[in-house]
């Protein structure tokens, strides 16, 4: 996802990636974010106690295990897909505009790093 990012939005790929990874923490601390607001969207959505279940559930059926945790799974991704791209591309245009104002004039100039024109003060 990363890469495809980096092309539709012309980044750069490497620095994108080592940024994923640098807020990596960050990510697993949302998951409880996200499950308070699946929780709060969709409904009550159960104890997280069956999620340690998991690994005995899918020796024993693993379609079974897999069911028995997506009323938990399901409405935490729901919660992602409804805040994540709005968040995203609020960061996006928040920071955007800084990365093109610290950068070299040589670089700005070029096609590939080019500003557009609406951002252009």
């Amino acid at each position: 996802m990363c890469i495809g990012a980096a092309m539709v939005l012309r980044l750069n790929p490497v620095v994108l990636q080592a940024f994923n990874y640098a807020v990596y923490p960050l990510q697993i601390g949302m998951l409880g974010v996200y499950y308070a607001l699946g929780n709060l969207w969709f409904g009550p959505i159960g104890a997280l106690a069956e999620i340690s279940r998991l690994p005995e559930l899918a020796r024993q059926d693993l379609i079974a295990g897999l069911q028995s945790v997506s009323h938990i799974a399901l409405p935490v991704i729901g919660a992602w897909l409804l805040t994540g791209p709005l968040i995203g591309l609020l960061l996006y245009g928040m920071v955007r505009p800084a990365v093109f104002k610290l950068m070299p004039e040589s670089a700005a100039e070029t096609k590939s790093y080019r500003q557009p024109e609406h951002l252009v003060r």
